[in-house]
């Protein structure tokens, strides 16, 4: 079943989506849409349980604070609103994405070419103009984007990162000499960076400790952000949180930053306002923290999960299908001699998927699976270096990063993690 409110005159109505057809409301009349295939995008918690017929052949997706936008395989973007409308279909002038974040309530896209376009909220949740839908001048080269409450971060492919919007606690304050970043993430008001050595750098509101990395946050490969948690994605699959354990409302403890014991084998991590969510190797979801509007609360019925995203009190989940398609990421990074490196490929697809690493357009020995990795980096480590991904659809080539290490005349141990 699925469900779906109108608001208006109308109630709520409990409808049933067949294949290819969905049902809603409008105008007193019952409608029936013919789609061309079926959605692959799954949504549940507060509000975000319709999904529109359009969201298929999706290859990536991110829910914001009141919406949510799903990256279609052809370069196309849908977005939709809560409470199931009113649906945007296709945003027709955004064409060649390859990568989609959402804030609160604005929305970022990354096209082909390295270009960011933004739309949405330009004021923050006390109606103070931010402009965090107002893209930098010159902004290019981008390969990644993250969104908070009311500012937005941008990757660049040389590793260095470009904040603007909000900065009432400098989280649009890009710390100096930061470098060699592989992913962002952004929490509501904190933004957070993953080094291509394992170490993540947090700055902003740190109001629970939110920014405040901790020791134990080493050989990181992905991160998430809440209102006042974050979450860290370990190269062997566990799970680290810090920051608030309260939701905020009433103080009461749902443990959004207390990982679940037991919990392995994860290979991507999101952030709620006051939950958590891991994707685990084989496709299955755990969920804790605030349950108060289900959103934690996993739908029996989903397999073939490749990626998941929350936000205030929602998640979407993306079930593969067809060839694989790989996510952006940095192509130009020079390494410290003697620092760990970490770069893992994010794809979806139908599963299983497999993977290759090449160096130098040869095959690199024992590089086979979505983590690209070595403890202590050398001379031998520069190179040209890319990823192919196959599964029974077809196979995808991933763009080339470039590394060159920066030669020291004594290394003794990895330098330290930065820390903001």
């Amino acid at each position: 079943m699925h469900w779906f409110c109108k608001t208006g005159d109308f109630s709520l109505l409990r409808l049933k989506r067949y294949k290819h057809t969905s049902f809603w409301m409008w105008g007193g009349v019952l409608v029936a849409q013919l789609a061309t295939a079926e959605p692959n995008v799954t949504a549940w918690g507060n509000h975000q349980i319709f999904v529109p017929a359009n969201a298929s052949n999706v290859v990536a997706i991110t829910a914001g604070g009141f919406h949510n936008i799903a990256l279609r395989g052809d370069g196309s973007v849908v977005s939709w609103k809560d409470i199931g409308g009113p649906v945007a279909g296709a945003v027709e002038e955004l064409q060649h994405a390859v990568a989609v974040a959402a804030g609160y309530a604005h929305s970022l896209a990354v096209r082909a070419d390295g270009s960011v376009a933004a739309w949405g909220n330009n004021v923050n949740v006390e109606q103070e103009w931010t402009g965090q839908a107002v893209v930098p001048e010159g902004l290019c080269g981008v390969v990644a984007v993250a969104g908070g409450s009311a500012h937005s971060l941008a990757l660049r492919e040389d590793g260095r990162v470009v904040a603007w919007g909000e900065n009432k606690f400098s989280q649009a304050l890009v710390p100096p000499g930061l470098s060699n970043v592989v992913a962002l993430a952004a929490g509501w008001r904190h933004s957070l960076a993953l080094r291509a050595d394992g170490s993540v750098v947090a700055w902003g509101c740190n109001l629970e400790g939110q920014a405040a990395v901790p020791a134990a946050a080493s050989n990181v490969v992905a991160l998430a952000g809440g209102l006042f948690h974050t979450l860290a994605l370990r190269a062997d699959g566990s799970v680290l949180a810090w920051g608030g354990n309260l939701e905020g409302c009433d103080q009461r403890w749902v443990g959004q930053s207390t990982v679940p014991s037991g919990l392995s084998n994860v290979v991507a991590v999101t952030a709620g306002h006051y939950f958590s969510v891991a994707l685990r190797a084989d496709g299955s979801i755990m969920a804790w923290g605030d349950d108060a509007y289900e959103q934690a609360h996993v739908p029996d019925n989903l397999h073939h999960v490749v990626a998941v995203s929350s936000s205030s009190s929602h998640t979407l989940a993306l079930q593969g299908e067809g060839k694989p398609v790989l996510s952006p990421h940095v192509k130009r990074l020079t390494l410290p001699q003697g620092s760990p490196f970490f770069l893992r490929a994010q794809a979806t697809g139908a599963p299983p998927l497999a993977y290759r690493w090449q160096k130098d357009g040869a095959p690199l020995a024992g590089a086979t699976n979505a983590l690209l990795h070595w403890r202590a980096t050398q001379a031998r480590e520069a190179g040209a270096y890319r990823c192919i991904v196959t599964n029974a659809q077809g196979v995808t080539t991933g763009a080339v990063l470039n590394v060159a290490v920066e030669m020291s005349r004594s290394v003794t141990h990895a330098p330290a993690a930065a820390r903001p």
